[in-house]
């Protein structure tokens, strides 16, 4: 199911229809178009502090995709606990990493055009990123990879590097989000998938202890993202989509 959102009315209409929807078998992803979507009337939804913060950035276009990405966490807790927006305080542990005291889990992740929005019943990490198809990925490998995954990356042909050199990063940083750590981690080298693909990978440590589940997504030809849930895996694993291909 696919909903074009670009306002927070479309949000709440959405999130009325979803919020219940929530289970182990659903994980509920919500994307927007930063050209698209109007943020009218969505300051109400935070308190001075809160606006201060976001209106700090330097950028007008970080300044939105912070808005956007935050009214409609609070939009979907308000729906779920039946409280205002406004009354959604959320706290950050070290790393910066959004929490509410609530059962459920949710992340939010930027780049460019777009922002995502992922809720669940576990913890997770989300991450997407602007494919920039001339970015030189022998700078970077090393520093993210681990050895496994090193030798793996050195085996790709020309055509697959960007592609999968993209992969390997909304993977990592979707699963340091997903543990609530930061890119400086450990965790980064320490663990790997075989075989990375669009779709669902296995990630384990290199001990051979099993992470969790890392979901690979292409939103179109220019963006790809990555959920990590931590510490779980399932067979049968469905997406519930609501975001605008542009």
């Amino acid at each position: 199911m696919r909903v074009t959102l670009k306002s927070i009315t479309d949000v709440a209409e959405v999130i009325k229809r979803d919020v219940h929807g929530i289970d182990k078998e659903n994980v509920l992803i919500y994307t927007a178009c930063i050209n698209d979507f109007s943020i009218d009337n969505v300051e109400n939804y935070f308190d001075n502090e809160e606006l201060l913060r976001i209106y700090s950035y330097f950028k007008r276009n970080d300044i939105k995709r912070s808005l956007i990405g935050r009214s409609i966490i609070k939009k979907f807790l308000g729906e779920l606990y039946n409280l205002h927006p406004h009354d959604i305080q959320f706290y950050l542990n070290s790393n910066g990493k959004l929490y509410y005291n609530t059962d459920i889990f949710f992340n939010v992740s930027h780049s460019h055009d777009y922002v995502i929005v992922g809720f669940y019943i576990y913890e997770i990490g989300i991450d997407i990123e602007k494919i920039e198809y001339q970015f030189n990925w022998d700078s970077m490998y090393e520093y993210i990879l681990s050895d496994f995954e090193i030798g793996e990356f050195k085996l790709l042909g020309y055509s697959e590097v960007v592609k999968k050199g993209y992969m390997y990063w909304v993977y990592k940083e979707s699963m340091v989000k997903a543990f609530g750590l930061g890119l400086d981690s450990k965790l980064l080298k320490n663990t790997f998938v075989e075989k990375i693909r669009v779709g669902t990978n296995d990630v384990y440590s290199i001990s051979g202890k099993f992470i969790g589940n890392v979901y690979i997504y292409e939103l179109n030809y220019n963006y790809i993202f990555a959920i990590m849930i931590k510490g779980k895996r399932y067979d049968r694993f469905y997406i519930k989509k609501t975001f605008k291909r542009k």
